[in-house]
């Protein structure tokens, strides 16, 4: 679901996470977990991703291997009505709109409608 990024609870959930978008949308996205792809540069394009739990953020744990090793495992995190990520990065070169994960559990006490 794309939302206007003008909307009160979708600043209140980038600013708790540190995000500072001059984007005019946000997507929004309910599932109970997000992988978290596209962490290294490729193209002009990369992605980065910040958990918030009870409106801190937190340290996401990471795979620390190196992009071009053939074992490379993407981070899973799990959503609770408490927790929520946000993606954010470049893409091709220019700021990518925000993405905003969260928990359905969250999205209906947020009153969001998806």
């Amino acid at each position: 679901m794309i939302v206007s990024a003008k909307d009160p609870v979708i600043q209140t959930l980038l600013r708790q996470a540190g995000v500072n978008s001059r984007k005019h949308k946000t997507i929004v996205s309910v599932s109970t977990r997000v992988t978290c792809g596209g962490t290294y540069w490729s193209e002009g394009s990369r992605s980065s991703y910040i958990l918030v739990k009870n409106g801190r953020p937190v340290d996401i744990p990471s795979t620390g291997a190196p992009p071009f090793n053939g074992n490379r495992a993407e981070t899973v995190l799990e959503l609770d009505a408490d927790t929520y990520a946000v993606s954010v990065g470049t893409f091709c070169g220019k700021p990518a709109t925000p993405t905003v994960y969260m928990h359905p559990a969250m999205a209906q006490q947020l009153n969001l409608e998806v």
